[in-house]
């Protein structure tokens, strides 16, 4: 369940990259839902490779949120030039 977790926030990285944020959403909800199982007090997994895994996963998860901002900042400044060309 942890590498499919790490298939999942990698594959929503490359998402983020070419802006589908409806699919990065999706896989998101998938890697959320696997970390919750795993994590969970019936996991039989190894203690340190389970944070090894979900110390890679938040490394990811940092990265997905850098081009997320990035990418509300594009948003906003396309917003904010519509706005001028209106008022102009």
């Amino acid at each position: 369940m942890l590498a499919q977790a790490l298939t999942h926030v990698e594959a929503a990285v490359g998402h983020a990259r070419k802006d589908d944020w409806e699919q990065v959403a999706v896989l998101d909800g998938q890697c959320r839902a696997l970390v919750e199982v795993l994590t969970s007090n019936g996991s039989e997994r190894d203690p340190a490779e389970l944070a090894d895994g979900l110390s890679i996963i938040r490394e990811r998860y940092r990265e997905l949120l850098a081009l997320a901002e990035a990418h509300r900042d594009r948003l906003a400044e396309s917003v904010r030039s519509s706005v001028q060309g209106r008022a102009g």
